[in-house]
């Protein structure tokens, strides 16, 4: 408010003054005291008084977190419903526990040979490569499929299914630039001798080239028609070789941007390798054959072409007199070139794995530096193949997990057909084991914890002591890989479930087996068995859900949602859930097949469900890559749970409720609970 100088105010002396302010705060103390009187709930606590309100501690020793939680609201119970049963927080929180170092896809060394990257779900890891002592580990933002290191090894490119690449300080483990435009996943990545230049191919068909300390895009190039295998930078940084689906490879002038194109394989190129002094270029290739070049003319000098199988790595020596390639099936072989670029084969060497993803050669061809299909990253003696070290830890995707019955052992199966247990309480490993040929899709406990059932792509299952080893019993007389197997309560029977829909029960004690549905005809994707082995529920992939009371047998009832695969079952107390191809889980009335409700929230296909001890909680897994909780009453999403970088495959509550676990396409097995 303005002073007007015109108008006359009445004198006021300093003691009228405050004696007015003094009666304004003695009122309002009054009123104070009568709302107080009021509501009791407002006076000041007793001595020794405590108030019901809960208050949240979040402690400060809390390890960090490896999973975001995306908690919704939880809706207020209706008048008259009962109290459920002690269960775990609705909205739970990430343990911080993760199992395995993930599924490998990608490793680096560095120019000197003195340091291996590997990329993996859980981040990129620098190790020593004389010791495979671990110097750093970097956390990415999304999944990592390419890495590369600058030429002075202080700094590693990483590219990521967001289509940013990244590089990265290695002394801080800090990123110190990000390089856009890519619209697709980054597929190939190559940093140039001179540390200038930096390429990235994408899942988009387009190259981008940047010059590395501006961020400025220095060329996009469109002219390979599908999409980029491999990329490569020549010695002397003034070339780009790209190697492409289509068979062909093209090379790139990055003084006029004009392209030269190599077309003599007949299948997709996977491979490429400059020798050092940049005059050669070889090319492995799904043909089954390596292509010598000479990289100024793109002349085809020399074929290599003793593989049995895809040619999947390749490599020059440090003198450029030999050429090593890597095959489908782990053999590495090994050409002595002459001066015109003809090849003699001169040995190979079985490194006794699957696949090889990845292959350099150090120390003049002394050492095999190499990443294999199966998970195993390290050095191998080039003229024996015996491992001098490796890391072991690098799986393959998780395609089933179990918990042992007291909840101290998590158990996973990988698509490699490989078995890993780990102890809950300090994420130790126990053990491992390589089983029958391919995936281990079932995977279950025996009651009292000591045996472990798998199962798969195999048509077998094994009944293994795990703490030993030792095969205890091989079922074998399934027609398909078998999906679903299960002890009952009692522990005397093991049930399984196969793709053609057979459905058998197998004695403990001496392994017979007693078919209890025959082959149905029709894709049986999941089975779900009542814990006392009476019924079980079969998941179709023309979208049917069937009941079954298997001592007769009998079907129950049976409800299809059409052009909707169902993907997972789940057999509650008195409901039945399925997960669909559409991402939607469907709640059916266990006695009538009815629909009850319908679960939307996941945008991919449901892939695995569990439900709580109580029966009152449902857990699923999506190809979205995440987690939800539901609340099976009501319908209520709890909880959307993120930290997988791929597809979630498996998931199951702890025996006491108080955490679950879930296994992933990433090759990780996490941990949720309180």
């Amino acid at each position: 408010m303005l002073h007007d100088p015109k108008k006359k105010y009445p004198d006021t002396s300093p003691l009228t003054w405050g004696l007015f302010i003094l009666l304004a705060i003695l009122m309002a103390v009054m009123l104070v005291y009568i709302e107080l009187t009021r509501d009791q709930s407002l006076l000041p606590l007793a001595a020794g008084q405590v108030t019901e309100t809960a208050v949240s501690v979040t402690p400060t020793n809390t390890p960090a977190l490896t999973a975001t939680i995306l908690p919704t609201s939880v809706p207020s119970p209706t008048p008259n419903t009962p109290p459920p049963t002690a269960m775990p927080s609705p909205t739970p929180t990430p343990s911080g526990w993760a199992w395995g170092a993930g599924a490998s896809s990608d490793m680096a060394l560095s120019l000197a040979g003195d340091k291996l990257a590997v990329s993996s779900a859980l981040g990129v890891t620098i190790f020593a490569a004389d010791t495979l002592e671990t110097l750093h580990v970097l956390d990415m933002p999304s999944l990592t499929w390419q890495i590369a290191f600058t030429p002075d090894g202080e700094m590693v490119a990483t590219g990521s299914s967001d289509g940013v690449v990244r590089l990265w300080r290695l002394a801080d483990g800090e990123m110190v630039q990000s390089f856009s435009g890519h619209t697709g996943t980054i597929e190939a990545l190559s940093v140039a001798a001179n540390g200038r230049l930096l390429a990235a191919a994408s899942s988009d068909k387009t190259v981008r080239v940047w010059d590395r300390e501006t961020g400025e895009e220095l060329w996009l190039l469109h002219d390979a028609q599908d999409r980029v295998t491999q990329l490569l930078f020549s010695p002397n940084s003034q070339l780009l070789a790209a190697a492409s689906q289509d068979s062909n490879i093209w090379l790139w002038s990055l003084e006029s941007g004009e392209a030269q194109q190599l077309q003599q394989h007949t299948k997709p190129v996977l491979a490429l390798a400059f020798s050092p002094d940049g005059t050669r270029l070889a090319s492995g290739a799904a043909d089954q054959a390596v292509f010598v070049w000479d990289v100024a003319s793109g002349e085809l000098k020399g074929i290599l072409a003793d593989h049995k199988t895809a040619v999947t790595a390749v490599t020059f020596s440090d003198d450029g007199e030999t050429v090593a390639a890597g095959g489908d099936d782990g053999v590495v072989l090994f050409w002595e070139l002459d001066a015109g670029g003809n090849g003699r084969f001169s040995r190979s060497v079985d490194l006794a794995q699957s696949s090889i993803l990845d292959l350099a050669l150090t120390g003049s061809d002394t050492l095999i530096a190499a990443r294999t299909a199966s998970g195993a990253i390290g050095f191998w003696q080039a003229s024996t193949g015996e491992p001098i070290r490796t890391l072991a830890d690098y799986s393959s995707p998780v395609s089933s997990v179990a918990l042992s019955p007291d909840g101290s052992t998590v158990a996973a199966g990988f698509a490699d057909g490989s078995v890993r247990l780990w102890a809950t309480a300090d994420q130790r490993e126990l053990t491992h084991w390589r089983g029958a040929s391919g995936a281990i899709v079932g995977l279950a406990f025996s009651p009292d914890g000591t045996q472990l059932a798998t199962a798969g792509e195999s048509r077998t299952i094994e009944v293994r002591d795990w703490a030993t080893g030792m095969v205890v019993q091989t079922l074998v007389g399934h027609g398909s890989t078998i999906h679903s197997v299960a002890f009952t309560a009692d522990g005397a029977a093991l049930l399984s479930a196969a793709v053609n829909g057979e459905v058998w029960r197998w004695s403990v004690a001496d392994g017979q087996a007693v078919e209890l549905l025959p082959q149905a005809g029709r894709i049986l994707n999941q089975a779900a068995f009542a814990t006392d082995g009476s019924r079980v529920v079969l998941g179709l992939n023309d979208g049917t859900v069937q009941l079954w009371e298997l001592a007769t047998p009998t079907l129950l009832w049976e409800t299809t949602q059409p052009d909707n695969a169902v993907q997972s079952v789940l057999l509650g107390p008195d409901w039945v859930a399925a997960g669909l191809a559409n991402g939607e889980i469907v709640l059916l009335d266990g006695q009538n097949g009815r629909l009850s409700q319908t679960l939307i929230g996941h945008t991919g296909a449901v892939r695995t469900l569990a439900r709580s001890p109580n029966g009152q909680q449902l857990l699923s897994g999506s190809a979205d890559a995440s987690l939800r909780l539901w609340d099976v009453a009501t319908g209520q999403q709890l909880a959307q749970l993120t930290g997988h970088k791929t597809a979630v495959t498996a998931v199951q509550f702890a025996p006491d409720g108080t955490f679950f676990i879930s296994g992933s396409n990433d090759g990780t097995v996490r941990g949720w609970g309180k």
